[in-house]
């Protein structure tokens, strides 16, 4: 480790930031000793790391994507059991999911402003299309959404009449 940061150098903020998104683990894989270490110079005590929990979150923050995992997973409260995958069977019908935003255009029309998105789950993609813009939070963007599902070609799914939810 000390020959990386010899070599490397890094200021402060940009080696919290490396120990934050975990790029330092595989030479020490205690986050909370490596801060001790390295920004207190307290090396002989030894603390309790961070939760895997945490590590997961400081992860997403740093980098904007997890290595390994969905960010879905760290939505609190009631999550619609519902996925992507699922929808190819349920033509016809209103859904509610929690999703990702991966794209979002708003394109005005004869109608108003359209608003086209492209979602995505830990089992898939789909295409959508509403009035509204997204209520969605965090990164990247998680949204509760209802809409309804409509086959596309034969067999696959978009969903229509996207309404954003804050909860459900």
């Amino acid at each position: 480790m000390e020959d990386f940061l010899a070599r490397v150098k890094p200021g402060q903020s940009d080696l919290l930031a490396l120990i934050q998104a975990g790029a330092l683990d595989s030479l020490e894989p205690n986050r909370s000793q490596q801060v001790l270490r390295y920004f207190q110079g307290v090396s002989e005590l030894k603390v309790a790391d961070i939760a895997d929990e945490e590590k997961r979150k400081l992860q997403l923050e740093k980098l904007g994507f997890l290595p390994v995992g969905d960010p879905l997973e760290f939505l609190d409260g009631r999550r619609p059991p519902l996925r992507i995958a699922q929808l190819k069977d349920l033509a016809g019908q209103m859904v509610e999911l929690a999703v990702r935003i991966i794209d979002a255009r708003e394109i005005r029309t004869a109608r108003g402003l359209t608003y086209f998105y492209l979602f995505e789950d830990e089992t898939g993609l789909v295409e959508g299309v509403g009035q509204r813009k997204a209520l969605a939070f965090g990164s990247p963007p998680v949204c509760f959404l209802r809409a309804e599902v409509r086959l596309q070609d034969g067999s696959h799914p978009r969903l229509l009449n996207c309404t954003f939810l804050r909860t459900f």
